[in-house]
This record gives structure tokens, C-alpha cells and sequence, in this order.
């Protein structure tokens, strides 16, 4: 099978369509955190952070009764809708020192990625809340079970201090350009084309925990069969050899917290992997094999967390676990999906 390609003409109005359509809803979105700025405004920055400790602590108790809750409070564990004191809840036993903040008082959301230990073994915890009238209405928690992963995240020493620097206003965008810009991120995945997002050139991702561009650990690779080294890559770079052709879809995208300040985006997204890509062909290389976790139909809720400087994309973390094919966020606007 061969990699997906766009002409660059039609690539380019793709991509302005695309960004369009991502403008919209980040002005919906606006829209919406006006309407509820009464309710928000009174809630800052370290008032956000401070419920997530507050969350941390009534996990470890566990007992959602030490929050304050709205009547309406909804909990999504993985994409499923759960009563407070299950899942999670119930198994919570410590934390490790891993701890990222991303604020948003004027959509008065917080997110959170961290490591948290149930029954002992070390998990990754990545978790949106929403608060209103000083009042939890919403929590999302993503807690992707791969022990290795966490430890990996909690041995890190901590998120690079570049996402907590504040830009001057030269380097900073709008709420709306933010948001374009973190969609065309997964155009420039669901196309294989990197030059449909603009990436500085010190950008770096990391996958649970783990660098996964510019990352030089020679072991690192992909097919063990192969020399493809796609792990030393830069992040346009990576995307181009047509590596992550394997994700046919990207939906359910959602802008929750934005940060104009420090250029801060917070995405939470659904990837499709139909299971029927078995290799890609990579441009001056040749034909590379996918491992076998990509070879069967599975889906994947992720948060994945944006630093953005001057326009471009200088840092990602994504955290995410294998789901069943298909599933649902339990946060979209409509049941309704297209799968590949």
C-alpha cells in the first residue's frame, strides 16, 4: 500500500479549509467561555491548579465527596462514563513527582498530566477539569496502563521549563490562531506531509513519556528487521517518510484550553488504526513494516499538549492508550463517526 500525498496546490486548500473550520470552532469556543466569564473569571490561573490538587488528594482518599461537585458532574474514565468512586477512584494509592499544568481561566478548564500509582504500579494520569461557579462540572481522565511508560515519564525530572515560560507578546497568537495551528498538526499526520504544519526547528514530541524526534538512543527503532532510524528524526522530517500512515483518522477534536500567554494549547482527540496498513514506503529509503500493536483495529483517546512560540510548534506530549475500534470520547457533539 502506498503512503497518502496531496498535490501542494490541493494540500494548501485543504489545509486553509481545515484551519478555517478549526478558527470556527475555537470562536465557538469563545463564545462560550464568554457566556460563562461570570461564572469563570473569579477563578485564576493558581485557583485552576489548585483544584487539581484538590482532585489529587480526593482521588488518593478516595472519596469524591471532599470536591466541590456541581449537581451535573460528569467523570469519563478512557472514554467511558463512570460514577465517581469507580475506575480510578477506587484503586488510586500515590502519585509519582511528574506534574504539567495547563490552565484556562477564561474557559475555566485546567489540565493536568502526572503519574499516579494504583495498587502500587505506576500508571500515566492525564485529566481536563472543568469548573464553574467554583464547582466541578466536568472531569476527563485518560490513564493509559503501561507501567513502563510512567516510570519512564516520572524518571524524566520533570516537563522542560520552555512550557512555563511566558512570551513576550511579539511571540505570541491569538486563541483562534493557536487552535489552527494545533489542527493542522493532525492534517499534517493524517497526510503524511509535514509542511502542512509549521514546526520550529527545535521541535520535539514526546509519547508517554518517551522522545520520539530528535531522540539519538541508537536502539530506538522500528522495525527490528530494518535500519530505518525514524526516532532521530526532526518532527517535519519524521512525518514526511510517511511513519505515522497507519493513523487513517483523526476526529472528535476538541481546543479546551488554550494559554495565550505561554502558548499553550491542550488538544484531546480520537486516532483510528483500521489495522489494514501493513508497511509504508519511505521517500530515498524504501518499504519499512509496521510492528504488530499497529497491524489490528484500535482506537485511541489522547491529550495531547501543544507549546507553541512565534507560530510554530516547538514542543508536543501526548499521552494515550489503546482502545477498542471505533469508540467514542464521550465528550463529542454528535454520535455520528466516519471510520476508515
Amino acid at each position: 500500500m502506498h503512503r497518502k500525498t496531496l498535490a501542494p496546490g490541493l494540500a494548501a486548500m485543504l489545509l486553509i479549509v481545515l484551519g478555517a473550520f478549526a478558527v470556527e470552532n475555537s470562536r465557538a469556543g469563545d463564545h462560550a467561555a464568554q457566556q460563562d466569564s461570570s461564572n469563570t473569571a473569579s477563578c485564576d490561573r493558581s485557583c485552576l491548579i489548585e483544584f487539581v490538587g484538590r482532585y489529587r488528594s480526593a482521588l488518593l482518599a478516595h472519596d469524591a465527596t471532599r470536591l466541590p461537585l456541581a449537581s451535573d458532574v460528569r467523570y469519563t474514565e478512557n472514554t467511558i462514563s463512570l460514577p465517581l468512586g469507580k475506575g480510578l477512584w477506587a484503586t488510586a494509592n500515590g502519585f509519582g513527582s511528574y506534574k504539567q499544568y495547563f490552565a484556562d481561566p477564561s474557559s475555566g478548564q485546567v489540565g493536568f498530566i502526572g503519574v499516579v500509582k494504583e495498587n502500587d504500579i505506576p500508571a500515566i494520569l492525564a485529566v481536563r477539569l472543568k469548573i464553574v461557579n467554583r464547582r466541578i462540572t466536568e472531569i476527563e481522565a485518560i490513564v493509559p496502563r503501561e507501567s513502563k511508560s510512567a516510570s519512564t515519564l516520572d524518571a524524566s525530572g520533570g516537563p522542560s521549563a520552555l512550557w512555563d515560560e511566558v512570551l513576550p507578546p511579539s511571540e505570541r497568537r491569538s486563541r483562534e490562531q493557536l487552535a489552527s495551528i494545533t489542527n493542522s498538526y493532525f492534517e499534517a499526520i493524517v497526510h503524511s506531509n509535514g509542511s502542512l504544519a509549521p514546526f520550529d526547528k527545535n521541535c520535539r514530541r514526546a509519547e508517554n513519556g518517551s522522545y520520539s524526534v530528535l531522540n539519538p538512543n541508537p536502539t530506538l527503532t522500528w522495525d527490528p528487521k530494518s535500519s530505518f532510524r525514524p526516532y532521530k528524526l526532526g518532527c517535519e522530517e519524521q512525518l514526511n517518510t510517511g511513519i505515522w500512515s497507519y493513523i487513517r483518522n483523526i476526529r472528535d477534536r476538541r481546543f479546551p484550553i488554550v494559554d495565550e500567554e505561554r502558548g499553550l494549547v491542550v488538544a484531546l482527540i480520537m486516532f483510528d488504526h483500521p489495522g489494514t496498513v501493513r508497511y509504508f514506503d519511505v521517500p530515498g529509503f524504501g518499504r519499512v513494516n509496521n510492528p504488530p500493536e499497529f497491524l489490528k483495529p484500535t482506537s485511541m483517546e489522547i491529550l495531547e499538549a501543544f507549546k507553541i512560540r512565534n507560530g510554530l510548534i516547538l514542543q508536543v506530549a501526548a499521552e494515550g492508550g489503546f482502545l477498542p475500534y471505533g469508540i467514542t470520547s464521550g465528550w463529542e457533539k454528535t454520535s455520528e463517526r466516519s471510520l476508515p
